[in-house]
């Protein structure tokens, strides 16, 4: 009897250290399955990721999901309690109203407390909703200049230094040099255009607050439009000039007839525009039906006086629904480590983006350092207020009449100002 007291006393002692360092053989917990959603194109090198973070985590599964990029398939999958982590842009944030993500409470981000200085200012704030954080930052998406580098090299100019002269005036300086609407001596016949731009882009909106302008008071909760503050009128004055005084942007309904099967996209993937302004994401035309056929180099958003970069953020969000919040953070918090997560985006923290192996793999070209948002990320609402949606029809509408007749824009944007008071 002595004996088997003994050898039951040995086989819980061995058993204990056994159970903790096998992850579950006698007893111990199960492996635990996640499922981590995204959309497709967001991501690169997703399988060779998770893959690592298994060998690290043995006892974490981690199944991915592929979402079609342009439905709600994302979100179903997280409606119907598919998902455990998913990463998407700032238009998640509205699940939380919902109830489908889970907010990340102060404890469960000091794993992210020494790295979180090394984020691009307003990262993290952009994924908040007042002080209640519910997405980790996976990409930043800034606006960025497109420069047409093969007629550059034709014409035998330089693509500007994106240093401190970089400006409004550099960025008009270079649309004038590369206007040719008649054809260039290689292309003879052929228009060039300088600046391609129609006033119902972000391009209006993009340049009056790089200008240091607004068109409401909040983006977030509009109270009141602001089209008659004086850097909002020299951002749009500026702008209209590009197709009256200096011609270098051509007429946006010329451009569709002439490009019936996609417009002004068709037009820059053809190699017909100078220069344009779009997202960072966008370079060679990914994510878009017109891939270019041109050679290309962007470049940062002239500073023009204001601080603020536009830019979409991509985030990492823990399903309400999941079983496993913990695990999920754990996986984030793995991909908050690699900039192969990017996908198409920067990543969000500058030392990644400073890794010479990022800027070979993403094709950009040039410095990529230079393009990180040198002010606070400024983001547009995942969805239009009724007023916010009421003040930018005004202000396409007011371009459109300046462009048209020649006018002052001021005097029409006091006018608008006072019309579209109505709607707050």
């Amino acid at each position: 009897m002595k004996r088997i007291v003994v050898a039951c006393v040995l086989v819980a002692l061995l058993a204990a250290p056994l159970t903790a360092c096998s992850g579950g053989w006698f007893g111990g917990h199960k492996p635990v399955t996640l499922r981590f959603a995204y959309r497709q194109g967001a991501m690169a090198e997703v399988e060779a990721l998770l893959a690592e973070f298994q060998e690290q985590h043995p006892d974490i599964i981690v199944e991915p999901l592929v979402a079609d990029p342009q439905s709600d398939g994302l979100k179903q999958l997280v409606a119907e309690g598919q998902v455990d982590l998913f990463r998407d842009g700032l238009t998640a944030l509205g699940y939380a109203e919902d109830g489908l993500i889970r907010p990340i409470e102060e404890v469960q981000l000091a794993a992210w407390a020494d790295i979180r200085a090394d984020y691009v200012a307003g990262a993290w704030s952009a994924l908040a909703i007042g002080a209640q954080q519910w997405g980790i930052p996976a990409g930043v998406d800034p606006m960025v200049v497109y420069v047409n580098a093969g007629e550059v090299n034709a014409l035998g100019m330089g693509i500007p230094a994106p240093d401190q002269r970089w400006d409004a005036f550099g960025l008009l300086s270079l649309a004038v040099a590369l206007n040719h609407p008649e054809g260039t001596p290689e292309h003879p016949n052929v228009p060039l255009y300088g600046f391609c731009t129609q006033p119902e882009d972000w391009d209006p909106f993009l340049l009056v607050y790089a200008w240091g302008g607004t068109v409401v008071d909040r983006l977030d909760a509009p109270q009141r439009a602001t089209l008659t503050q004086r850097e909002t009128v020299e951002a749009l004055r500026w702008y209209v000039d590009l197709f009256t005084f200096h011609q270098v942007a051509p007429d946006p309904a010329a451009i569709n007839l002439e490009f019936p099967q996609g417009g002004m996209a068709q037009a820059q993937s053809l190699g017909r525009c100078g220069l344009w302004l779009g997202l960072y994401s966008e370079r060679g035309g990914q994510g878009t039906p017109n891939r270019w056929a041109i050679e290309w180099a962007l470049m940062p958003l002239p500073r023009m006086g204001g601080d603020k970069a536009l830019a979409d953020v991509q985030g990492y969000y823990v399903a309400a629904s999941s079983e496993h919040p913990e695990e999920a953070l754990l996986l984030a918090r793995f991909l908050s480590d690699q900039w192969r997560a990017a996908g198409p985006y920067l990543p969000p923290r500058p030392s990644l983006v400073t890794d010479p192996g990022y800027a070979q793999a993403a094709g950009a070209g040039g410095d990529v350092q230079a393009l990180l948002p040198q002010g606070a990320l400024m983001t547009m609402p995942a969805e239009l207020s009724p007023q916010l949606g009421a003040v930018g029809e005004a202000v396409i509408r007011v371009i459109y009449m300046a462009i048209q007749e020649g006018s002052d824009i001021e005097p029409l944007l006091q006018q608008s100002q006072e019309r579209v008071q109505r709607f707050f």
